[in-house]
């Protein structure tokens, strides 16, 4: 019995072990395929989280673009609400062919872009009625930062940056020493410009019965690397230029704000001072002169001149002091790599009916309502479906009202300020508009205005503009941007 139950225990013991022996298990191959698979689903995951991660990145961008767009247009469209009549109108359009600076060692303008894309830097400018105050000392104490005035010269564009433009002393309360650009008018810092660029300084004074008082150029300094950056890149800016009475005294207004002392000082370009003591009648006399100043080309070289420019702006203040601190407050967009304006008419602008029996004895504009609304301003391609004003209405007849020589020029442009920056590389197209915007005809003869050197020519503003920009998010995420667009109609009261 005993060795029968031992050898029902070996038994039972080589079984257990024989079933050990033949206990399923993974070979190399089964296991090289297992982590395979493992790899192909962590790879699709991590594909998913990854693209379910740029979707929401790119919506978040998406979505900080249009709230600026929202933001922006509510500015220009509050801006036109005040336009004033008695000033001037001008848009200038400047397109720049992508690689410029390409054949002198730079990157194209928008990498995003092919090499022959024309990349548009459009101004816009035109003047607002309604209170306002400075800007430069809205973060001062008691009265200093009250400054205010009735008028404005408004600027919509492109900016110059100088990020290098870093040196600034504060000497003591009363002194700081800034340094800045010497633009001129034939000489300007353009959005796409690539080298050095020769600064001066300008030393701020806060005591006015200094010597010389508030600002003064002192000189020359180191030229500093002014290449700008990529387009994507640029700032749009809301230059507003407060125009003020100055009590006589053109150095100080309203307890001790500092102004310019014309719409055209250095520190207006640079975008240090925003006040200017200059009034929309002192304009209209250094636009029109006695009266006997002609509109075409003398008039218009002071708007191009004197008015219109691309001021400086700075995405971060070079410094804490309030005339660095200035080069911020223009800013409307911190990347803008394009910005258009176009114009067109409504129907029947210059027509005279002089017997009131409902046809017009002279003729202005004549829109066809079963077509498409004309645009005019710069398309080099087509692509946009622009004309120039003078190659859609033609030439004037002796009934035609408006001459388009009087109002548009394009290559040249005709202009200083535009001849200069078609000199930088910018392909230049510019439409004026002056103080005669309601009489078609010449009261001494009683016929339409027809030459050009006339010092009242007949320049209609117009019926509306249209504004189509391309932005960017801050980050860049949306690599070649969001383009938007909209049209502002101008107050039937400017006509």
């Amino acid at each position: 019995m005993m060795r029968k139950a031992r050898r029902r225990e070996g038994a039972k013991a080589r079984r257990l072990a024989a079933s050990r022996r033949r206990a399923p298990g993974f070979t190399l191959v089964e296991l090289m395929i297992a982590v395979s698979v493992l790899i192909v689903i962590i790879v699709a995951t991590s594909k998913i989280f990854s693209t379910a991660g740029k979707v929401t990145s790119l919506g978040q961008a998406t979505a900080d673009v249009l709230q600026e767009t929202t933001a922006i247009e509510r500015q220009i469209r509050s801006d036109f609400e005040r336009l004033a009549p008695n000033g001037v109108f001008a848009i200038r359009c400047v397109s720049i062919r992508n690689d410029i600076n390409v054949p002198i060692g730079g990157p194209l303008l928008n990498p995003a872009l092919p090499d022959a894309a024309m990349i548009r830097a459009d101004q816009l400018l035109f003047f607002t009625n309604g209170v306002q105050s400075i800007q430069t000392y809205r973060q001062g104490s008691g009265s200093s930062h009250k400054g205010q005035g009735t008028a404005a010269r408004i600027y919509y564009g492109h900016a110059f940056q100088l990020p290098e433009g870093k040196e600034i002393d504060v000497i003591d309360s009363q002194e700081v020493r800034a340094q800045d650009p010497l633009v001129l008018a034939v000489n300007p810092l353009v959005p796409w410009y690539s080298g050095s660029y020769g600064m001066i300084r300008t030393v701020f004074r806060s005591n006015v019965g200094g010597t010389p008082p508030d600002y003064s150029i002192q000189g020359q300094i180191t030229p500093i690397d002014a290449t700008q950056p990529v387009a994507p890149q640029w700032l749009l800016t809301r230059h507003a230029v407060l125009l003020v009475d100055d009590g006589g005294n053109e150095v100080v207004f309203l307890n001790s704000n500092r102004s310019a002392f014309t719409i055209a000082d250095a520190v207006i370009r640079n975008s240090r001072v925003d006040a200017a003591a200059t009034q929309l009648n002192d304009i209209r006399k250094a636009v029109v002169g006695d009266g006997t100043v002609p509109w075409i080309p003398d008039q218009r070289n002071f708007i191009s001149s004197d008015l219109l420019f691309y001021p400086r702006a700075e995405r971060v203040a070079p410094g804490m002091h309030r005339v660095d601190q200035a080069l911020t407050n223009n800013v409307l967009a911190g990347a803008c790599s394009s910005f258009i304006i176009e114009w067109t008419y409504e129907d029947g602008v210059g027509n005279v009916d002089e017997d009131n029996d409902g046809i017009p004895e002279f003729i202005g504009v004549q829109v066809n309502s079963a077509l498409e609304q004309p645009w005019f301003g710069l398309d080099l391609d087509g692509s946009r479906g622009v004309l120039t004003f003078d190659n859609w209405y033609g030439p004037p007849g002796p009934i035609n009202t408006i001459d388009p020589v009087n109002i548009e020029q394009y290559d040249p442009p005709g202009t200083p300020g535009g001849q200069a920056i078609q000199n930088a590389g910018g392909i230049v197209y510019e439409a004026f508009f002056g103080y005669n915007r309601s009489m078609p005809l010449d009261p001494n003869t009683g016929l339409p205005w027809f030459t050009p050197t006339t010092g009242v020519a007949y320049t209609p503003w117009p019926s509306a503009i249209r504004i189509t920009m391309v932005l960017h998010d801050p980050a860049t995420k949306l690599e070649v941007g969001r383009e938007v667009q909209f049209v502002i109609h101008l107050p039937n009261r400017v006509q």
